[in-house]
């Protein structure tokens, strides 16, 4: 089965995403010719000689009521035959076909009493192989191959124990990357990458198990920043900073343990102030508005952000029992101090 995977993978390698004769390159693919047209007496009609019972995976024979071992087939209008289908029991086995209405093959599938097993085979109408995989009983194994029916590349996905691991490669219809992801047993893990069509980098970021971790960078169509993010395990950290097209600053702010904290700054696109935003801990205080020339609108509401600002840690720990209680230290410790250096400097008692 392996060999089979390797030599599907190496043909559709060697010919640099080419699809000619690719439909020839699964085993047992192949287009229905006018003289293999099977007559209907060597096989049961997949439509109206067998039935299923809905929540069950069995297929029965109508007349006997018995799990059905044998071939069924069905043909379109044309006489063409649509598809071709082995049973054990009830249970796909083998080979299985099912064929467009031209005669081309449409997919190949292979079963092992009823799981699946093997390397799958789908084809375009046109003849384009749409995609192939291979499943270990049941499992979804190794590097999975699909394409756009222009024969151009769609995406490469690679599995193991039917889970998504290592590099997954999306593309667009031109066969440039569209979308460059890492799995670590189903989850995303490692970089995490999406491009503009004309392969400019769009975004780029970073996960451990499942979790964005780390730096995160957004980019405009011509290339500019359009914004930075950190993460510390799925948690807003750091400075974060948003940016127009032009490269002028558009939003700049902080976030603490998943909260926005401090000064946010709002620019227009001309570099104009719109306001300024203060946080504590995620708590909005105050907004310090601009007009449309970047002046402030109001000194008085100025001077009291400013002093909000600069005294922040102050007033947060004013509004804690704890910190309430290390202010009340800290002033009586600043007053000792005071009256010790008093005491000790004879000119400070006339």
């Amino acid at each position: 089965m392996k060999l089979v995977l390797f030599s599907f993978i190496f043909l559709l390698c060697s010919l640099n995403y080419s699809q000619d004769d690719l439909k020839f390159t699964i085993k047992g693919a192949k287009t229905v010719a006018n003289n293999e047209y099977v007559s209907k007496r060597k096989a049961l009609d997949c439509n109206k000689d067998l039935e299923w019972t809905p929540g069950s995976s069995i297929i029965y024979h109508k007349k006997s009521g018995k799990p059905y071992t044998g071939t069924c087939v069905s043909y379109y209008d044309n006489r063409k035959l649509e598809r071709k289908i082995n049973f054990i029991l009830g249970k796909e086995n083998g080979e299985c076909f099912t064929y467009y209405k031209n005669g081309n093959v449409k997919t190949k599938s292979i079963y092992q009493n009823g799981i699946e097993n093997g390397t799958w085979g789908y084809w375009h109408e046109n003849g384009n192989v749409a995609w192939g995989n291979t499943y270990e009983m049941g499992e979804k194994v190794g590097e999975w191959l699909f394409f756009h029916e222009n024969g151009k590349p769609s995406k490469t996905l690679n599995y193991k124990n039917n889970l998504l691991d290592g590099t997954q490669t999306y593309y667009y219809e031109d066969g440039k990357p569209k979308k460059i992801i890492n799995y670590k047993e189903g989850s995303f893990n490692g970089s995490y990458k999406t491009f503009y069509k004309d392969s400019v980098l769009k975004m780029s970021k970073s996960f451990k198990y499942g979790v964005v971790d780390g730096n995160e960078f957004y980019y405009h169509k011509n290339g500019q920043k359009s914004f930075e993010k950190h993460w510390d395990k799925g948690i807003e950290i750091g400075r974060w900073e948003y940016f127009y097209e032009n490269g002028q600053l558009k939003n700049i702010g902080s976030w603490k343990e998943g909260l926005k904290d401090g000064k946010w700054e709002h620019y227009l696109e001309n570099g104009n102030k719109t306001n300024f935003v203060l946080f504590s801990k995620g708590t909005l205080w105050m907004i310090l508005e601009f007009d449309r020339f970047g002046i402030v609108k109001d000194h008085e509401e100025e001077t009291k952000f400013n002093e909000m600002l600069a005294n922040k840690s102050s007033i947060e720990a004013s509004n804690t029992k704890k910190g309430r209680r290390k202010l009340r230290k800290k002033a009586k410790k600043e007053k000792q101090n005071k009256s010790k250096k008093t005491s000790e400097n004879p000119k400070d008692k006339k």
